[in-house]
């Protein structure tokens, strides 16, 4: 009878066609209703599931069984509890992806995890619920010192005794609370049994019924055990306790997973302590079990021989189990989180290979509801804490989140979530930060009107026109004014428009929102034009697809990129310029003068211009600021500068070019300039500022000069984060104030009208001047 039941292989069958059925269900609706999958499990797929189309896995790793995700809820915002609550998870995943070691460390899927937490959160109705919800949260870091704590357990810790001492022939064993450090009268008691020195003191480490083992506890009772001298006591040798290394977040930056920006941080280590010992040491020994969080010290101990392991824990103590400095973020004012920021230097640590976990990212342009509130935390956490310029915000940026983050909930399409995202990036003041993707081009519009708006003296010209444009029943003319569109003036439209992504200065302001109103969703708009002889006229211009695409992409492409504006001078458009016909034109020609027009983007090797134009080969052309960040600042952006100011670093920064420039000859350089020369274009400026002879005209640059890193969000947007401050060689802001031009020329409305360029008329002026003989010039 035994084998029978034994080769009845009937129950194990029996369950295979019950569990067949039961993923068929959930596997129906994940294509319609679930856009993400929880990538921790306690077992092993039976056999592998595809990963969906629009989520994109991290290697390293087999995909696990996923506990399949609630049902996408729907797009509406939460009320005023529901939005505290996501600001404080928003709070948390903040302090964990900045400062948990592990995030970079071990690849912990953080964001991955914090997606499923935020619809957990939003529905946690008490607080068991939501208390459950972080549980889960935290989980996925499988950190022993990051977990929930209970306010009211870690304020009842101070009245718990914190030392028990028995002595036993010559066997002392001491029950020392990880909860807090001992109490004055206690520690007295203690050293005084010390003196009669035993010969085996055994520390008991395991919690009590009375006070649960807690980080903060463990690395408070830690920093006693030195301070206090009991660590000295317990050896007659020298002991090394090891340092922590923490995060250090920096300027520099890679390219993340599935489009996500990832901040290539280093690490800060902190000094190890060194205990000296200071009586003949017993033999000692830890009782611990397999909860106990070992104060660094005394694992410092174990590590170096001077103390063993006893108890149901292994015989060495593992360094995830070592106190370590945390902090606290507030959830409730039931409970908090303690979170790790440094971990120990011991040799196990470092010898421990990384655990790469399976992550997963939503890249769909309209992400699921928790992906959605995940782009706008990277965004408003980069804003914090590693956008360079955030001194300079104008908005309170705390502020400006709590109100898009309810935008973020309710977005029901691509555009209204990339929508949210422009109206939170506006925050950063820097024109350079300017949202990308699909899902922004969604939001702005696909088409366009047959025109292009220049500001002018206040005004806003129509130029570059279509053909469709000039027709009839339109009859448009270059130079024309717009003074109402679908019955706003200008000015009133960019008040009501203004969060559509970020500008660094008036002047920038006046040239992006000069695009925004041209491009826009498809269908007529009621335009009021004004023409020459300041006649109104309201006629009905349709916004289209195909004029969009007709517009043409540069500022001036009627005219040759390269040609000679008059006998020895030459004119190069930079914008419209490859490397080779650079090269061409200033080693085949023969000039004495030359224009640069940099009105537009820079995007090749500064050394194509600095080697023929140079007059000095070395030259110190700008200061570059870092700002280093190595412990969490939980305050108000405004507040941080005085209670947890960064740490910045200023280095200077030399060119150094092979120049074939003759200083001996008599040639004049002239760059054009105005607000659309940002970026790697006034970082040209700074070079050719320094190192060559130039004379800049037109009006001041856009001031966003900063390198910048890739912040990528969920629905394939991506963010420049300014990372690296430049500043002038001598230390003066850049930044929202622009280069000035030597000589400033400003567009005329009359000069628009007549077809006229007036800074570049300016420059031949100049260049004529600058290249007569000197005796005509005294005539």
């Amino acid at each position: 009878p035994k084998p029978e039941p034994k080769p009845e292989p009937k129950p194990e069958p029996k369950p295979e066609p019950k569990a067949e059925p039961k993923p068929e269900p959930k596997a129906e609706p994940k294509p319609a209703t679930s856009r993400f999958r929880w990538p921790f499990a306690a077992k092993a797929p039976a056999a592998p599931e595809p990963t969906p189309t629009h989520v994109a896995p991290v290697a390293g790793g087999a995909i696990p069984v996923a506990d399949p995700l609630e049902p996408d809820p729907p797009a509406v915002a939460s009320d005023s509890a529901g939005v505290d609550r996501l600001l404080h998870l928003a709070q948390l995943w903040h302090v964990v992806a900045l400062h948990h070691p592990w995030i970079t460390a071990r690849s912990a899927p953080w964001d991955s995890a914090f997606i499923v937490a935020v619809t957990r959160v939003r529905a946690a109705t008490d607080a068991p619920s939501l208390r459950r919800a972080y549980d889960r949260l935290l989980a996925s870091l499988n950190d022993p010192l990051t977990r929930v704590a209970s306010t009211a357990e870690s304020a009842s810790t101070e009245s718990v005794s914190a030392l028990t001492i028995d002595r036993h022939d010559a066997t002392l064993t001491v029950g020392l609370s990880i909860a807090a450090p001992p109490r004055a009268a206690d520690a007295s008691r203690l050293f005084a049994a010390l003196d009669q020195r035993p010969a085996e003191v055994t520390l008991d480490l395991r919690p009590t019924a009375g006070a649960s083992s807690s980080p903060a506890g463990a690395a408070a009772l830690d920093q006693w055990l030195t301070e206090s001298g009991l660590v000295a006591r317990l050896t007659r040798r020298t002991v090394a306790i090891p340092g922590e290394r923490m995060r250090q977040l920096s300027g520099s930056a890679t390219t993340g997973p599935a489009g996500a920006g990832a901040f290539a941080d280093g690490w800060q280590s902190r000094a190890p302590r060194i205990i000296t010992g200071t009586a003949t040491a017993p033999r000692v020994q830890l009782l611990v079990d397999s909860t106990t969080l070992v104060p660094a010290a005394l694992a410092a101990l174990v590590e170096q021989g001077q103390a063993t392991i006893t108890g149901s824990a292994p015989r060495a103590v593992s360094p995830d189990r070592v106190s370590a400095s945390v902090i606290t973020v507030p959830i409730t004012a039931t409970f908090q989180v303690t979170v790790r920021i440094a971990d120990p230097e011991f040799s196990a640590a470092r010898a421990a290979a990384p655990a790469h976990l399976p992550a997963y990212y939503d890249t769909t342009a309209y992400p699921y509801l928790g992906a959605r509130v995940l782009g706008g935390v990277r965004l408003w956490s980069a804003m914090r804490a590693r956008f360079v310029h955030r001194d300079l915000a104008e908005d309170e940026i705390d502020t400006e989140w709590r109100r898009v983050l309810p935008r973020l909930e309710a977005a029901t399409s691509p555009a209204a979530y990339a929508s949210a995202i422009l109206d939170l990036a506006t925050s950063l003041d820097d024109i350079a930060g300017t949202p990308r993707g699909d899902a922004v081009d969604q939001a702005m519009g696909t088409a366009a009107l047959p025109f292009r708006l220049t500001p002018v003296e206040g005004r806003w010209l129509l130029t570059d026109l279509l053909p469709d444009a000039q027709r009839a029943p339109f009859a448009l003319t270059a130079g024309m004014e717009l003074v109402g569109i679908d019955g706003y003036p200008p000015a009133t439209w960019i008040t009501a428009h203004r969060r559509l992504g970020p500008t660094s200065n008036e002047w920038t302001r006046a040239r992006r929102y000069a695009s925004r109103m041209v491009q826009g969703a498809s269908g007529d708009l009621l335009l009021k034009v004004r023409d020459a002889s300041n006649r109104d006229r309201t006629i009905t211009v349709p916004r289209t697809a195909s004029a969009r695409a007709a517009l043409p992409t540069t500022e001036r492409p009627t005219t040759a990129p390269a040609r000679a504006l008059s006998e020895g001078v030459l004119y190069l458009d930079l914008e419209r310029m490859t490397a080779a016909r650079i090269d061409s034109a200033l080693t085949t020609t023969a000039w004495r003068g030359l224009v640069l027009d940099l009105r537009g983007p820079w995007t090749l090797s500064d050394s194509l211009l600095l080697t023929p134009l140079a007059t000095r080969a070395s030259a110190t052309v700008a200061r570059v600021v870092d700002r280093i960040m190595a412990t969490p600042c939980l305050v108000a952006p405004r507040e941080a500068t005085l209670s947890c100011a960064d740490l910045r670093e200023t280095r200077w920064l030399t060119r150094t070019v092979h120049t074939t420039a003759d200083a001996s000859t008599a040639r004049r350089v002239v760059v054009l300039i105005d607000e659309r020369t940002q970026g790697a274009a006034e970082r040209l400026l700074l070079a050719l500022e320094s190192m060559a002879s130039v004379t800049m005209i037109g009006t001041a640059s856009a001031g966003a000069a900063s390198a910048t890193a890739p912040l990528g969000l969920p629905g394939g947007i991506t963010v420049p984060i300014a990372t690296l401050e430049y500043r002038r060689a001598d230390g003066s802001q850049l930044q929202r104030v622009g280069i000035t031009p030597t000589i400033e020329v400003r567009p005329t409305v009359r000069g628009i009208r007549n077809g006229d360029d007036e800074p570049l008329q300016r420059a031949q002026q100049w260049m004529q001047q600058q290249l007569e003989p000197v005796t005509k010039r005294k005539k």
